[in-house]
Formats: C-alpha cells, sequence, structure tokens
C-alpha cells in the first residue's frame, strides 16, 4: 500500500477549497455546516491540530501543519484570503491556473497534542505542559512521501522549492 493510499484510508475529509474570483481568491466547502452555513467554526475548534494535504485530483500537492490556537479552520481562514494572504496563497493560486484547475481536496490526520513533565531549571519540580505535535508530524510524512519514490515532488510545498 503506497503512502497515499495510507492517506486515503485513514485521514478525514476536511472540505475542498474552490479558487473563485478569477483565481484571486478561495472558497471553503465542508460538509461539517449545517443547513445555514453554521457549525464549521464549532466542528474544526474541536477537531483541534492536525496535519493536512491537499490533492488535485489524484496528486498529492502539499503537506501542512494547522496548530496553535484555532487549528485547521485558521489555516482555511488564511487560504480564504486568497491573493490578500501569503505567498503560498499566491503560489497556489497560480499554479491552479496555469493548470487549469479549480478544486483542491482537502483531508486532515489529528495531531494531538502530548502532556509532558518539564523540568524546571529553577525550582527541578515537574511542570506540566502540552506540546504540539503538528509540525513534527508533517515533517515525517513528507518525508516519508518524498523518499516513498524519486518521482515524488509537493509541488504547492513553497519550502521544498
Amino acid at each position: 500500500m503506497s503512502f497515499i493510499d495510507d492517506i486515503r484510508s485513514k485521514a478525514d475529509f476536511l472540505g475542498v477549497l474552490v479558487a473563485t474570483n478569477k483565481f484571486q481568491e478561495f472558497e471553503f466547502y465542508s460538509p461539517h455546516t449545517n443547513d445555514k452555513g453554521k457549525g464549521l467554526y464549532t466542528h474544526f475548534n474541536e477537531y483541534g491540530d492536525c496535519v493536512y494535504f491537499m490533492f488535485v485530483g489524484d496528486d498529492l500537492m502539499k503537506i501542512g501543519k494547522a496548530a496553535g490556537g484555532n487549528g485547521w479552520i485558521g489555516r482555511a481562514a488564511q487560504y480564504r484570503r486568497g491573493y490578500r494572504g501569503d505567498n503560498t496563497n499566491k503560489y497556489i493560486l497560480d499554479s491552479l491556473k496555469e493548470s487549469n484547475k479549480y478544486v483542491i481536496e482537502v483531508l486532515g490526520i489529528r495531531t494531538p497534542r502530548v502532556e509532558v513533565d518539564l523540568p524546571c531549571p529553577i525550582t527541578h519540580e515537574k511542570v506540566k505542559t502540552e506540546i504540539e505535535t503538528a509540525e513534527t508530524l508533517e515533517k515525517y510524512y513528507t518525508r516519508q512521501y518524498i523518499e516513498e519514490d524519486s518521482g515524488n515532488e509537493l509541488p504547492f510545498c513553497v519550502q521544498l522549492k
């Protein structure tokens, strides 16, 4: 079984990003809303941190992380800014325009925080804290995919350029 098969069999469907307004913006559509379009924030706030996978058709284009205060919903909001957002948005929209593709399927794997005891250097007491795992797993999944086959690449991962 390939790494992509593993992703597709184990990941959650988060939704789709659709390029709109002549490839200047994204709209995010997800089944996690009610008939009035509400519930998206609540669902993804509860979903928490994750590593997400962007597919255009059958091609894996990006592995990214969504962690911190807002998890995936915060990252989705950044993508929805389109050209007004960061350079990754511009790069993805330009790539979609060049290939005349409009839809990105987004899947996610939850990356729960891990509680650890951190030794305090001053008091030597153990301090309980939670550590994000999304960045570590994002790097691990990226390495797994890239090393699986010499032809594997992640065209939307600006960091790999």
